[in-house]
């Protein structure tokens, strides 16, 4: 139980100040890169372009955000398996099948193949 005569019991404050902790250290680091104003700064001067930008569908920014900061997650790409990846570079977007690849968390604009040579 969370609560015990209106307060907060210990295991749960302390999550919540590892949680907070973790997303203000994430702030810092936002910050002291954020300082350089420089044309070097990609935060400041993102350029999207076809050959290096992927686009990710879904999940949300927010769902995102919560996996990677707050739960400490990583998070991954869909993959082509070991030993379909040469047969691959050779097919087609839509001849391209599930039992080619592994689903990954993140899904893009960009098709397995485009991806492999962004990443």
């Amino acid at each position: 139980m969370a609560y015990k005569n209106n307060k907060i019991s210990p295991n749960v404050a302390a999550d919540y100040q590892k949680i907070k902790d973790a997303v203000l250290k994430k702030i810092e680091i936002w910050k002291k890169r954020l300082l350089d104003l420089s044309r070097r700064n990609r935060l400041l001067y993102f350029s999207a372009s076809r050959t290096a930008t992927v686009q990710i569908k879904s999940p949300t920014s927010e769902i995102i955000f919560d996996e990677l900061v707050v739960k400490g997650r990583t998070l991954s790409f869909p993959v082509p398996r070991k030993e379909r990846q040469l047969i691959l570079e050779g097919l087609q977007r839509e001849d391209i099948t599930d039992k080619d690849y592994k689903k990954g968390d993140l899904d893009t604009t960009s098709s397995i193949v485009e991806l492999q040579k962004k990443l």
